[in-house]
């Protein structure tokens, strides 16, 4: 696990009622769907990075579940109106203080006046004037000299308020374009700022696997994981540069037509920085993913988590099969003590000798296991919406004691849509002459899914069975 001393502040608004009471609209007519879902995002993208659950700041409108917040208490929560947000961002300012790790994000609409030019808009922004907004000039000063502090802007300034042809919403509440005097130096907040667009482009929320979300937020997600994250010193960061992330979520954006021009704005040569370190001297990164990868994967249904379950028909009572492992995959949201896009496997102890074959079945939601398995799991392996897992891949996942492995479970799937059926066929293998898996306790476990790779030097093959 790593040991992250950075802090966190993450601001959300869905609710814009006030705004549309004070100019006369239908409530809801600003209101937005997916900004506290990217708070969600960066919440477990941080917590993955070792940042401690005390560290880190919500403030949203409405108020965020406290379940899609792994470790977090009512203390992590505030409010997203604007003495909310003054209050958090002096909360951060003051722990990024003498150069440590920080990160801000705010996720909702944006606007701008020549008086005040950019604005971020909190839930109680009100009338034409946008009274309670709080301008990008006060928000350098609220921040105070934070050297080490990323802000992450998804919102955009004007250029249109109107949905697009597909419904996807610009996230500003202003029509017009800021005037260019708006547009010169605006972004500089901390040193590293992370922009959905350049002032006077528009940016928007769109759906993704199911789940409303800031278009940019989500591409930034989508990137962050495949690079490495790197421990020095209580400081944790990616081997990704600025410049190379600004560079992807523009290919990811561009290539689903949505809107927008991410950049980077900081001190001078910010673009060659690694994500999140400290310090000016840039660390080193790759322009190339170099997260380690999973081949195979399982489907984590549409409603945030999936159950499969592997049952040993046998010939002596076909009616009552026997439960030999369940697979817990979550998606973004998972129940309470799971982790995001986790499988978790249950194994059982023994399989019945008169087993003719395996049935597995997946249910969306569901019971979740007992634990009442003596062996179970978490292995990361990302997901994306309902992808469903390589057709054939063949998994190999096995366990030692004293570095030796002990027993494996080598399987094959193939989904035939047309169908909506699995086939194929499950090996295991073990060192003993005992039931397989019979009182073995793993003191390690090694997960690996490679295609068609041989069990490790030492286990034995013990059976094979087919499933439909």
């Amino acid at each position: 696990m790593f040991h992250n001393e950075g802090y966190a502040l993450f601001i959300g608004v869905n609710d814009y009622r006030v705004f549309d009471r004070s100019t006369g609209n239908a409530a809801g007519t600003s209101d937005l769907e997916g900004s506290v879902n990217d708070v969600v995002t960066f919440w477990h993208a941080c917590v993955r990075m070792g940042m401690r659950p005390e560290n880190l700041r919500v403030v949203t409108s409405p108020r965020a579940d406290l379940a899609r917040l792994p470790g977090a208490t009512a203390a992590n929560l505030g409010e997203a109106t604007e003495k909310g947000v003054r209050e958090a961002l002096g909360w951060l300012a003051d722990k990024v203080a003498g150069g440590r790790a920080g990160l801000m994000t705010y996720s909702g609409h944006g606007a701008h006046t020549r008086e005040k030019g950019l604005l971020l808009c909190p839930s109680d922004v009100s009338g034409a004037g946008f009274e309670r907004a709080i301008a990008f000039a006060e928000l350098r000063t609220l921040l105070g000299n934070a050297e080490n502090l990323t802000v992450v802007l998804d919102c955009c300034h004007g250029n249109g308020a109107a949905a697009d042809a597909r419904g996807r919403r610009p996230l500003t509440l202003v029509g017009a374009a800021p005037p260019g005097a708006l547009r010169d130096d605006d972004l500089r907040i901390g040193a590293r700022v992370l922009a959905a667009c350049k002032p006077g482009e528009v940016t928007q929320q769109a759906t993704f696997g199911g789940c409303p979300q800031g278009a940019f937020t989500w591409a930034i997600g989508a990137v962050i994981e495949q690079w490495t994250a790197v421990e020095d010193d209580g400081c944790v960061y990616l081997t990704l540069s600025y410049g190379e992330l600004v560079r992807r979520t523009r290919l990811v954006l561009g290539a689903l037509d949505l809107e927008g021009t991410p950049q980077v704005v900081g001190e001078p040569g910010v673009e060659r920085l690694a994500v999140l370190q400290t310090g000016s001297r840039p660390e080193e990164t790759s322009h190339t993913p170099d997260a380690e990868r999973q081949v195979g994967q399982l489907d984590g249904g549409m409603k945030n988590y999936r159950i499969y379950t592997l049952k040993a028909i046998r010939s002596q009572d076909p009616t009552n099969p026997i439960v030999l492992a369940q697979v817990l995959v979550t998606g973004n949201y998972p129940p309470a003590k799971y982790k995001a896009q986790t499988e978790y496997y249950w194994v059982s102890n023994s399989v019945p000798s008169d087993a003719q074959s395996i049935q597995v079945t997946a249910v969306d939601g569901g019971s979740l296991p007992s634990g009442s398995y003596n062996l179970s799991w978490g292995q990361i392996t990302p997901w994306i919406g309902d992808r469903m897992p390589q057709q054939g891949s063949t998994n190999f996942i096995y366990a030692g004691t004293s570095g030796a492995p002990t027993f494996g479970l080598n399987w094959g799937l193939t989904y035939d849509a047309s169908s909506s059926k699995w086939t194929g066929s499950i090996r295991w293998y073990d060192t003993t002459g005992a039931n397989l898996f019979g009182g073995i306790k793993a003191s390690h476990i090694n997960y690996t899914a490679t295609n068609n790779t041989a069990p490790p030097a030492g286990l034995t093959y013990k059976a094979e069975k087919t499933w439909t």
